[in-house]
């Protein structure tokens, strides 16, 4: 009677643990739920329109009427940040979705074949890097239609050479692990290896850096001049106080 007593609280705390989210996560999901809340319900909370003048109001500090401020023309920056919101989270995760998508095939390509072909993608990879960031997304964005979407993917681009360099890097350490070695032993072919051995335990290391860096995945855009956007509203966040 009493193992039974036992077993049952044994399995009691087995279940209370496995459904125990750790701290960080909970809140780091809480913060992205609410800008995420914030961004889709922006345009109806915001307490001006976010094109709307005041030229007697320049410059105002943040107080009752306008929490942010004002900028030079009287808007309203609270506003003009909600309203840029939904695009500045379009950005980020539509730019970091394209850089793992392109990025870390090729880094795992590139730390599994190290003769001709990792050269080849690995010199592409620091020839994209030697180019700064604004002007190969302003060369990108000159030869296409101004478009929200074309913007998101000059973005990306962007980001694939610096994802590409951590997915290799990271899979160079684990092709001499035991259970490498072993897919080996066992006459798996490069595609098993590749994506059943090392890209599962590359992943972990390979999403942290585009979620670490979501931020700055959207601020090569902020010095793109406006006829880069097909919309007057598209403003991200960080940059709300730019001219139109």
């Amino acid at each position: 009677m009493g193992e039974t007593q036992a077993e049952a609280t044994t399995q009691g705390m087995d279940i209370r643990n496995r459904r125990h989210f750790p701290a960080n996560l909970v809140i780091g999901g809480a913060v992205v739920a609410v800008f995420i809340v914030l961004a889709a319900a922006g345009p109806w909370i915001a307490p001006f329109p976010f094109d709307q003048f005041d030229m007697r109001a320049r410059f105002a500090p943040p107080g009752g009427l306008h929490w942010f401020g004002t900028d030079e023309f009287g808007r309203d920056v609270l506003s003009r940040v909600l309203a840029g919101a939904p695009y500045s989270l379009i950005m980020g995760f539509g730019a970091t979705a394209i850089s793992l998508i392109v990025g870390v095939p090729l880094g795992l390509l590139a730390a599994y074949h190290r003769g001709a072909l990792g050269e080849l993608i690995m010199r592409t990879v620091d020839l994209m890097i030697s180019v700064p960031p604004i002007l190969l997304g302003l060369l990108i964005l000159a030869v296409t239609e101004p478009s929200l979407w074309k913007t998101i993917l000059a973005v990306g681009i962007v980001y694939i050479p610096i994802m590409t360099r951590i997915t290799r890097s990271v899979a160079l350490g684990l092709l001499v692990e035991d259970f490498v070695v072993a897919a080996r032993a066992r006459g798996e072919g490069a595609a098993y290896i590749v994506f059943s051995e090392i890209l599962p335990n590359a992943w972990s290391s390979a999403k942290s850096s585009p979620m670490l860096g979501h931020p700055s995945l959207s601020r090569p855009v902020y010095g793109l001049p406006l006829p880069f956007f097909s919309d007057r509203r598209c403003r991200s966040s960080g940059s709300a106080r730019n001219r139109p």
